[in-house]
């Protein structure tokens, strides 16, 4: 298991530490054991000897494949969000946001750090940033986000980075659009599943289900139902 730790979320995001906080509450009256600050591997799951195994360790930062992003000063969304809540020591007065999800995640980072001080632009390829949002999410990002001088460069994505310079192009018209220089490139992309322990698991011959982003990377409420299905199933 990690941490259960109170961190200082983007503006617009904090009712998951209320999420978190009432299923840890449940948990704990539930008579949940809890192993904190411990790291599962084979010699672990081995003395615990367990009847079955649930596999929920989430998802992992995806690279962004870009050529030259090796030069490029990257930083994966939970680093960058991180580091601001910290005070923002690596995070440069000029913010690109590669939102590559269209929900939360980027536009409530680009809030956060655009209060932060810092000039903040979000580039997507969808029509408007925030695409894939509800409205009333939508509509109180957007106004949040325009207020606090937030740029958005929608239907463009990075085509080449020359250090903190990027080149943009347009996915409908097929064409370089512009170009941009920036101190920090903030990704936010769709995970990776972390399930390095399932072949550990197998090996080891026990029954075991994978569930969450560990499966495959989704939105919170398909993870919150899919860890409450397999609970209902054991």
């Amino acid at each position: 298991g990690g941490r259960m730790v109170t961190a200082a979320l983007p503006d617009g995001r904090g009712e998951w530490l209320r999420l978190r906080d009432s299923k840890a509450d449940r948990l704990l009256r539930a008579g949940v054991t809890l192993r904190l600050n411990t790291r599962a591997d084979a010699a672990l799951i081995a003395e615990l000897a367990p009847d079955d195994v649930v596999l929920a360790t989430g998802a992992r930062p995806r690279p962004l494949t870009v050529p030259g992003a090796g030069t490029a000063p990257l930083m994966d969304l939970d680093a960058a969000v991180l580091d601001m809540a910290a005070g923002g020591a690596g995070i440069g007065p000029r913010v690109l946001i590669v939102d590559h999800l269209n929900r939360a995640p980027g536009m409530a980072a680009a809030l956060m750090f655009a209060r932060a001080g810092r000039s903040v632009e979000l580039a997507t390829m969808a029509f408007h940033a925030g695409e894939k949002l509800e409205i009333q999410n939508l509509s109180y990002f957007q106004r949040e986000c325009l207020l606090a001088g937030v740029t958005f460069r929608p239907t463009v994505t990075p085509h080449r980075f020359d250090g903190g310079t990027v080149e943009f192009y347009n996915i409908f018209t097929r064409t370089v659009t512009g170009h941009g220089r920036y101190d920090t490139i903030v990704a936010v992309l769709p995970g990776l599943a972390e399930d390095s322990l399932l072949p550990v698991i197998r090996g080891m011959d026990l029954p075991v289900r994978v569930i969450g982003d560990a499966y495959a990377p989704r939105d919170i409420e398909a993870a919150i139902l899919d860890g409450f299905e397999t609970a209902m199933s054991l």
